[in-house]
């Protein structure tokens, strides 16, 4: 099949079905990991039905107009290495965009291109309200009435779930995502931002780029963190900015906000050595998002604050319903963005065609085959153990 393209000024829909009753699998959420996982589903020609409360896509559509994907896009399709934003190993946002870092708006048209050219059965404005296991299939209560499936996936996003109550008085913060125009912030003022990981520092150097000051407030010491995976160390794309405006960034290590108060417009900061700060503009949290798990979390166990998942990414608790997506942990490997969770989408799919009765089918084998000499099919976690030696 041809890969799909379009320049950047294009704009497509995705396809709208009405819920069916009963279908094979049912994947809950149209984001990145749903359509990415829906487009195996579909060369291998499963029965399924993706359900998206929103649009295909939405949750990058909030995004910021500055904020841009801190991975880089560039078309290497042609030699084995495809791009590190694509979901398709011969797609690239790069040659479709011509820029190596998308914005939110960018990956959402994206992925709204890819649900029309592999003809995804997207239901659209659909609301899953519960999922109730039954043995050897589920059942899913939507708002356009139940659905049978014999596998759900989950492939819920994150960023429409903020994580804001990380301490007494947060309520006086605004978290960063909630920011819509960084040009309507007081000018000449100091910010206070809590949380020095990536939307920590994004949200700094936004800032800095309209000559604002910023103190970050970092738990631990992430602009010095050795390690090479960026679900750990900040990015180079980060760091690379930072640099650009350090003279207007503080950054105070080691600083846990343990109390914010308020008081006629000024904000007061206490960290967990006892120090405090005085700002007179609102703090900004950066720390990031709970996950979207919540409503389905009493099917999945949990340990550290991440569901338990099978080698197959399937709930420990209640077998055939899988988690695809960004909320993937196995042991120390996060699976947290796009060119991380893309590894397990045949994988998954494979699993959910043998629990069907599917896994045997020409077609099946042949997409687990061509994922896998496209070096997109990753079901061994120790390749992921190593460090970069320089």
């Amino acid at each position: 099949m041809p890969a799909p393209t379009a320049s950047p000024s294009h704009a497509t829909a995705s396809p709208s079905p009405d819920a069916p009753e009963s279908v094979d699998v049912l994947v809950v959420g149209a984001g990145a990991a749903g359509i990415g996982l829906g487009v195996v589903l579909r060369q291998m020609g499963l029965d399924f039905v993706i359900m998206e409360r929103d649009t295909v896509g939405s949750s990058f559509r909030r995004w910021p107009p500055d904020t841009r994907f801190i991975s880089p896009s560039f078309t290497g399709n042609f030699f084995g290495l495809p791009d590190l934003n694509c979901l398709t190993p011969d797609t690239s946002p790069a040659f479709m965009f011509e820029t190596e870092h998308p914005t939110g708006a960018d990956y959402a048209q994206y992925l709204e291109i890819l649900a029309e050219f592999y003809e995804l059965p997207v239901a659209e404005h659909t609301s899953v309200g519960s999922i109730t296991p039954h043995g050897d299939h589920f059942t899913v209560v939507t708002d356009q009435g139940p659905v049978t499936a014999r596998a759900v996936v989950w492939a819920g996003g994150e960023y429409q779930f903020p994580k804001t109550d990380i301490c007494p008085g947060a309520e006086h913060a605004v978290h960063n995502t909630h920011i819509k125009d960084w040009d309507a912030l007081p000018t000449g003022a100091e910010f206070a931002i809590i949380g020095a990981y990536e939307s920590g520092m994004d949200t700094a150097i936004h800032l800095a780029r309209r000559g604002h000051r910023s103190v970050i407030f970092d738990s631990g010491d992430q602009l010095r963190d050795p390690r090479s995976d960026s679900s750990f160390s900040l990015s180079p794309y980060t760091k690379d900015r930072y640099r650009q405006f350090a003279s207007l960034i503080t950054i105070h290590p080691h600083s846990r906000v343990t109390a914010i108060t308020a008081d006629n417009g000024r904000f007061t900061l206490t960290t967990q050595s006892g120090d405090t700060h005085l700002f007179t503009t609102q703090p900004i949290l950066a720390t990031g998002f709970t996950s979207s798990l919540t409503q389905v979390a009493h099917l999945f166990d949990w340990a550290d604050g991440s569901p338990q998942l099978t080698p197959d990414d399937q709930s420990t608790r209640t077998p055939g319903l899988y988690l695809t997506g960004p909320q993937v942990r196995h042991d120390q490997v996060i699976f947290c963005f796009v060119y991380k969770f893309r590894q397990r989408f045949a994988v998954v799919a494979q699993s959910i065609a043998q629990q069907i009765g599917q896994g045997a089918d020409p077609a099946v084998q042949a997409v687990v085959a061509d994922y896998q000499s496209r070096n997109f099919y990753l079901d061994d976690l120790t390749c992921c153990e190593g460090e970069c030696v320089c």
